[in-house]
This record gives C-alpha cells, structure tokens and sequence, in this order.
C-alpha cells in the first residue's frame, strides 16, 4: 500500500490526465470524492506498476465501488478503468 501511495503522490498529475481523458461528458473534480479515490489508485495500478496484472487492478478498483462507492459506483469505475486498459497508448 505504501508504494502504491507514493507512486500516486509521483505520478498525481499525469494520474488525472489520464483519467480525465477516460471519462466522457465528466469533469474529474465533479465525480464524488470517493469514486475518484477509487480511480486514482486503481489508474496508478494500471499505468506504473507492472507487478500487478491489470485485471486485478480493475477487479481491486470495483470492489472498492461495490464497498465504499453509491449504487451506481462499480459500473462506473469499471468503465472508466476498462476505457483506460484499452487505450493504445498504455500498452506500448
């Protein structure tokens, strides 16, 4: 957990970037802050930790949804980290 949070604190601003360029007709900063939480970590999972397989960072991030998120949280953070995952760019 630890270097996971300390890649995060690295990596904040390219973290949002990438982030923001996922989600359609949505601003980062309007989505709640728990969902957001959510993404970050499983985006820095996903885009600088290769020891994690990214199914797993993905099926991490929705179980966080399904626990801590509103009703419609694990679809939606599912969809903006599968949407991250496939982008082309990542998997150079």
């Amino acid at each position: 957990m630890e270097l996971l949070l300390e890649t995060l604190q690295d990596h904040f601003i390219e973290v949002d970037k990438m982030l923001q360029s996922c989600l359609e007709n949505w601003r980062l900063e309007r989505l709640s802050v728990m969902d957001r939480s959510i993404l970050r970590l499983a985006a820095t999972e996903l885009l600088f930790l290769d020891e994690i397989p990214p199914k797993v960072s993905i099926q991490e991030g929705i179980h966080l949804a399904e626990a801590y998120g509103g009703k419609d949280s694990p679809r939606f953070v599912n969809g903006v980290l599968d949407a991250l995952f496939k982008r082309p760019d990542l998997r150079e």
